[in-house]
């Protein structure tokens, strides 16, 4: 199946610029891929009123801008954000992945919003079968709460229908991640994810180009999202995320939570059931 693939890159951005270009020349792929220029948006933010920081006005307008402007493509389009690191192998993925399902987007790597115990068990059994088997598989997102958009692919059928959807009505409400959610979960948008991840962010993401610091929460969610990809490292990122604990008073009913779905987890990862003593 045929793609074209664009980067979102700020003018100022000349180092993701770089590394970017590299990544991709690296993977023998850079003449499939271009430059798209992003919108500042402390260009734009005045026009647009709304609870929203201008980074992310002007990243969620880069992606309905590039969508709306390729809208009579006759190819399927990989949408990438600068900070991006894409697996070797997800054009051969791709290729067959693609043809499996009906859909409109497929993202090959997403923050999952707080997993159920259930989708934390299947989302396990199918990264177990890619470690033991090599099997790549495609979960359906109606379900699933998730943000992120660092890479994407939309189908060439569905890139003026996803364009429109999105539009600008969310700039006065919430990133316009969280509003691709909202119309994945109404079922106005079929979308997919690849696990494992066939993509995963660079260690540029943590001088973001939409938020002014890289806190200890966005560390945390990055964290939890580099742990589904394919050639993830998983000791070492368990061994950064346990030093992200908080510590101090917390409170009472989100440590019951928090411990409670730990020993949830951990009995459905061990298969087991035991008495209660």
């Amino acid at each position: 199946m045929t793609y074209r693939g664009y980067v979102i890159n700020l003018r100022e951005s000349t180092a993701r610029r770089d590394a970017i270009r590299q990544h991709l020349q690296s993977l023998g792929l850079a003449d499939r891929y271009e430059r798209f220029e992003g919108i500042c948006g402390s260009e734009v933010a005045a026009a647009h009123s709304g609870p929203l920081n201008a980074g992310s006005v002007g990243c969620g307008l880069s992606h309905q801008r590039l969508l709306a402007a390729h809208r009579n493509d006759d190819v399927h389009l990989h949408v990438l954000e600068d900070d991006a690191v894409i697996h070797p192998r997800l054009p051969q993925w791709f290729s067959t992945l693609s043809q499996q399902i009906s859909w409109d987007l497929l993202y090959t790597d997403v923050y999952f919003s707080m997993l159920s115990p259930q989708t934390f068990q299947q989302l396990n059994r199918l990264l177990k079968n890619y470690r033991e088997q090599g099997g790549i598989a495609l979960v359906n997102l109606h379900g699933v709460p998730f943000v992120g958009a660092t890479s994407y692919f939309v189908n060439r059928d569905s890139i003026g229908k996803v364009a429109d959807l999105i539009g600008t009505n969310w700039i006065g409400q919430q990133k316009h991640d969280d509003h691709i959610n909202n119309l994945v979960q109404t079922g106005q948008v079929t979308a997919y994810a690849v696990i494992p991840f066939l993509s995963t962010r660079s260690n540029l993401s943590a001088q973001s180009t939409i938020d002014s610091e890289y806190t200890s929460l966005m560390q945390a969610m990055d964290l939890q999202r580099a742990a589904f990809y394919a050639d993830a490292n998983l000791e070492a990122l368990a061994e950064k995320s346990s030093r992200l604990v908080l510590g101090g008073p917390t409170n009472p009913l989100l440590k019951i939570y928090s411990e409670t779905t730990r020993s949830i987890l951990e009995h459905i990862d061990h298969g087991i059931h035991r008495k209660r003593n």
